[in-house]
């Protein structure tokens, strides 16, 4: 009983200390806004695929893709007003 007891203690204490030293994504959207904002499309999918090199690295052709979708679907829908947050989940219920 107390093994358990101690046992759930520090896996709660241990979880609770990993949560909190998950980084905000919330900068890198606002900044991936400010440079779609005030470059190109291309630029602002350069930037928040940077954060994760292995994802250049294997898809590389993917990318260039998506790049050129959004610079396409820009052109066709209008230049860009600005963005607002509808919706946000979080995945760990404590």
């Amino acid at each position: 009983m107390n093994r358990t007891i101690i046992f759930i203690s520090f896996f709660l204490i241990t979880f609770n200390l990993f949560n909190q030293n998950i980084p905000s994504y919330e900068p890198l959207m606002e900044e991936f806004f400010l440079i779609y904002k005030k470059n190109t499309p291309p630029e602002a999918i350069d930037f928040i695929f940077k954060t994760n090199p292995i994802i250049i690295q294997k898809n590389a052709e993917e990318i260039t893709q998506i790049k050129l979708r959004l610079s396409a679907i820009t052109a066709m829908l209008g230049e860009y007003h600005g963005y607002e947050k509808i919706r946000e989940q979080s995945m760990v219920r404590v």
